[in-house]
């Protein structure tokens, strides 16, 4: 799963998009189904998007969204959408996830009704924080936007993208 020798702490070796992934194109998931499922996926799943449009789209039950980072409507250079229509879910992330937009991203998390739970898990580290390193995750999870600051040179700056999870009961017009 993990490459421990990095510098920033261990970081997935995944590299298979999956669950509504779009990766220089487009990738959707569709349940249109009302029971309860389980997703689990380690990276780049479940609403995520790197040059294209990725969704993930669940009509209904209780279900468990499980992944590690850029899942569960991330973006970057793009558009990553999750939405969960109905029922009580788990949603369970490390890092740049939950609503998470990077350079030209917009990520988004919306689940439209239940009572749900989201978790950017701290504890279990895999991607070292800059300001506590191998103590906790840099999260950026739960609607961040971020870009990609360039200490020595302007040329290299790019602006952060848009992150956004949404709450319950929120019924846009």
């Amino acid at each position: 799963f993990v490459d421990a020798s990095k510098g920033n702490g261990p970081t997935t070796l995944s590299r298979t998009a999956r669950q509504g992934a779009g990766l220089a194109g487009i990738g959707l998931l569709f349940d249109l189904g009302s029971e309860g499922d389980h997703y689990r996926s380690l990276a780049l799943s479940q609403g995520f998007a790197a040059a294209g449009v990725g969704v993930l789209y669940d009509a209904g039950g209780d279900d468990v969204y499980q992944g590690e980072a850029a899942v569960q409507g991330a973006a970057s250079f793009g558009l990553g959408l999750h939405f969960d229509a109905t029922g009580n879910d788990h949603y369970v992330a490390y890092a740049f996830s939950q609503g998470f937009g990077y350079v030209h991203g917009v990520g988004t998390l919306y689940d439209r009704r239940g009572t749900d739970e989201y978790v950017a898990d701290s504890v279990d580290v895999l991607y070292f924080s800059p300001q506590a390193p191998g103590l906790t995750n840099a999260s950026f999870a739960q609607g961040a936007g971020f870009g990609r600051r360039a200490d020595t040179s302007a040329d290299l700056a790019m602006s952060g993208g848009l992150g956004h999870c949404g709450l319950e009961g929120f019924d846009p017009p």
